[in-house]
């Protein structure tokens, strides 16, 4: 898990999801936008709709979240990004699909 003073409040922000800009990749859908706060704040998202048993889900949204945190440091500080799993996620593709992201935040 990452640890609170990344953890992005969902629930508090309502227009979250119809205000911020999008990215896709093949598994990983990024919702994010810059300039909100100072700090950067990270929400990991995996519907029931993607992995049935609560056991995937919480073990997909581990597995992204710790890829994350090796990441942090080439974030942008002032980013706050919601990362939804759409469709069947496969653990060998979501590094790239990460990578593919901090790779278009440099751009």
């Amino acid at each position: 898990m990452l640890s609170r003073k990344y953890r992005l409040p969902l629930r508090k922000m309502p227009n979250f999801f119809t205000e911020s800009e999008k990215f896709f990749t093949s598994d990983l859908t990024f919702f994010y936008r810059r300039g909100e706060t100072d700090e950067l704040q990270v929400a990991v998202i995996v519907p029931k709709k993607s992995q049935r048993l609560a056991v995937q889900r919480h073990r997909y949204k581990r597995i992204i979240a710790e890829l994350i945190r090796k990441r942090i440091d080439e974030w942008p500080r002032d980013l706050q990004v919601a990362i939804v799993a759409t469709g069947k996620i496969d653990a060998k593709t979501l590094g790239k699909s990460l990578e593919k992201f901090s790779n278009f935040l440099v751009l």
